[in-house]
């Protein structure tokens, strides 16, 4: 019988030592994610000074809400005491005890940390990390201590906790589904636009997103198989403590970041119902994995994440209580109805001019086209939304665990934020790893299910009707312009929007115009806000 293109053997030909040494180093999966982090630090380091104009000392703080984190920053101190920390009524360091500061809902934690390394630099050389600091800068309110040092510090945290949730979605990926998903995963984050945006500058929902996808994959760890382990209770005890910790640094950053507190409820729930209830028939990564201990161990787990977290939102936000020891837990009065203001501007229940915008917006949709149109693009959005639809068909038709904790995470942040009248695009952040570390799973879920040879099958996920793809070929030529143009598409949103970074800021730009062209004389008109009333600027 003939031979045909696909039954001819094709001689193997050995590649030279030195080549095959160089491609095993290039393949191995530490320099994937090396190159894939210099990427993302690359991207939210450039254009970190984009508000500072020719010939400025400093940024000009384009971003209101930087701004007024660096004016309350700048009015603090540091308080002489352990106990003078605690002390609600009288530390230096409570942004309420400023007379200044009418309003401050935000977390205490990026505040702290900011200023303590501001503080600790003290002079360091004028130029660090591409940012210039003169000395009259620096002497105008002491050593690292100023409204200026402090937000060039504050956006350079921002970028670098940023980048480090970049290898979180990879190790998340790693441990939920395999390393490929992980390494795509950490490009797809690496590349997305609105947390590249959001790393430039010093704000509370990048660190409300780090610890999301770090309670999320100690989470998950607490699923392991532990049939061949060491000391399962140690290692027990050891992941739920560090759930408290992200979940409580998580709520001291920004107090929306209640669903942490989901990862390590679902932890237990899964642990309990694939080692208690095998009728249930459920799956974790296909498999029942060997679980020790009890419901009521579980129970103890879930109570010690609990304690910890508490603990450590008490002294990471001590202004949330009244004090004036570390033990007295009643709840601050003062910081207590600025949330529920807050709550009355995100309602819409209370008029404030930059909320205008939202008026007339519709519920969830609105949400869904800025993630689709602006955060992700849409190549990478629609993959991601349509990546959670498989994924929650999967966990119901073949009771698979395994994307649970991700989808209910985003979840809960979707359905507290987006029927809200004020839904900021910052605010949907914390689900950005979640999206596309689904986007990556389904992608390569389809990728490696692509027939091969002539014997190949459509080996298509279940979760696709077989009938969309009438022919081999078709399988495959659609694979491919799919996987390939996802990618590309994703890197040419990216480059795109890093443009802005290498023009003027329009604010200015604007200004400049005005002052070249507007007469000598002008006058110019605008509405001012009452700023009579008892509000700051809300988070």
């Amino acid at each position: 019988m003939a031979e045909t293109p696909f039954e001819r053997e094709v001689p193997q030909r050995r590649l030279p030592a030195s080549v095959s040494r160089l491609w095993s180093v290039a393949a191995r999966w530490e320099l994937a994610l090396g190159l894939i982090l210099l990427l993302g630090l690359g991207l939210r380091m450039h254009g970190i000074d984009w508000d500072q104009p020719e010939g400025a000392l400093v940024p000009l703080q384009m971003h209101p809400d930087e701004r007024f984190l660096s004016l309350v920053s700048d009015r603090l101190d540091w308080p002489e005491s352990v106990g003078g920390y605690f002390d609600t009524a009288s530390s230096p360091l409570n942004p309420y005890n400023d007379p200044e500061t009418h309003s401050y809902v935000y977390g205490t934690f990026p505040l702290f940390l900011v200023k303590g390394a501001a503080t600790m630099a003290g002079r360091l050389p004028d130029t660090f990390l591409g940012l210039d600091m003169p000395d009259e800068y620096a002497d105008r309110a002491g050593p690292g201590n100023s409204y200026d040092r402090d937000i060039l510090w504050g956006r350079r945290i921002t970028a670098l906790f940023d980048t480090a949730t970049i290898a979180l979605v990879f190790a998340l990926g790693c441990t939920l589904f395999s390393r490929k998903t992980g390494l795509l995963a950490a490009l797809f984050y690496a590349l997305a636009v609105l947390p590249t945006q959001l790393a430039h500058f010093w704000t509370m929902d990048p660190y409300v997103t780090f610890f999301g996808a770090a309670t999320l994959l100690i989470a998950a760890r607490t699923l392991r198989d532990e049939a061949q382990m060491r000391r399962p209770t140690l290692r027990l005890l050891a992941l739920y403590s560090l759930l408290g910790l992200t979940v409580g640094l998580g709520l001291a950053s920004k107090v929306t970041a209640w669903p942490l507190l989901l990862a390590p409820l679902l932890s237990v729930a899964i642990r309990v119902g694939l080692r208690d209830l095998p009728r249930l028939g459920l799956r974790w990564h296909g498999e029942k994995p060997t679980l020790r201990g009890h419901w009521t161990s579980d129970i103890s787990l879930l109570c010690l994440a609990l304690a910890v977290a508490m603990i450590v939102f008490r002294v990471a936000q001590p202004y949330a209580f009244a004090g004036p020891n570390f033990w007295d837990m009643n709840l601050n009065p003062t910081w207590r109805a600025d949330i529920e203001r807050e709550v009355d501007f995100q309602n819409g229940n209370v008029d404030y001019p930059p909320f205008v915008q939202f008026a007339g917006r519709s519920p969830f949709l609105t949400p869904l086209k800025n993630l689709v149109v602006w955060g992700l693009g849409p190549a990478l959005g629609l993959t991601a939304l349509a990546a959670a639809v498989a994924a929650s068909t999967v966990v119901f038709r073949r009771r698979e665990l395994t994307f649970v904790m991700p989808l209910a995470f985003a979840g809960a942040v979707f359905l507290f934020q987006g029927p809200r009248f004020v839904a900021f695009m910052r605010y949907f952040e914390p689900i950005y790893p979640v999206l596309c570390l689904l986007a990556a799973w389904a992608l390569l879920e389809i990728w490696q299910r692509r027939p091969i040879g002539a014997g190949g099958r459509h080996r298509v996920p279940s979760w696709v009707p077989q009938r969309l793809y009438p022919s081999r070929r078709a399988v495959s030529g659609t694979t491919v312009a799919l996987v390939l143009g996802v990618i590309g598409l994703t890197v040419f949103w990216a480059t795109a929007f890093q443009s802005i970074y290498t023009q003027g800021h329009p604010r200015i730009t604007a200004s400049e115009w005005l002052y070249a062209n507007a007469p000598p004389g002008s006058r110019i008109t605008g509405e001012i806000w009452d700023d009579t009333l008892p509000y700051s600027i809300p988070g």
